[in-house]
């Protein structure tokens, strides 16, 4: 509004027209331009860049002691604690807790530590 009350644009309408669903359109008196970033999407002469590890040069995947799996199943089976009680007290998930005791990863020494002083393991329990 202007001070003397009333109201005016000093600007002309626009109206743009147009199918908005069509992607090439471009208004009138424009040109449209389109940039293409350099590789993107695309990968050079279609070859495939990962390096492929022959079963000979892989390293074997360590895994934990068998011993220490059973071990830890025992001890919570002799608490009646469940998975998720386990990992609960611990602050893991129970699929975690579950690779654990399958012997499919290996936790970390901190978890390691934790399952040891939660479930009452010594080192003498695992060793042997």
């Amino acid at each position: 509004m202007n001070p003397d009350g009333s109201s005016f644009q000093d600007w002309d309408t626009v109206v743009l027209r147009g199918n908005k669903n069509n992607k090439d359109y471009c208004p009138p008196g424009y040109t449209k331009m389109t940039v293409e970033k350099y590789g993107a999407g695309k990968n050079k002469n279609n070859e495939n860049y990962s390096k492929k590890i022959d079963d000979e040069d892989a390293p074997p995947q360590e895994t934990v002691s068998r011993k220490f799996s059973v071990v830890m199943q025992q001890k919570r089976l002799q608490m009646k604690m469940n998975q998720k009680e386990l990992a609960m007290k611990i602050n893991q998930r129970v699929d975690i807790i579950q690779s654990y005791e399958n012997g499919k990863a290996i936790p970390t020494p901190s978890v390691r530590n934790s399952i040891m002083r939660v479930l009452n393991i010594s080192k003498f329990d695992i060793k042997g």
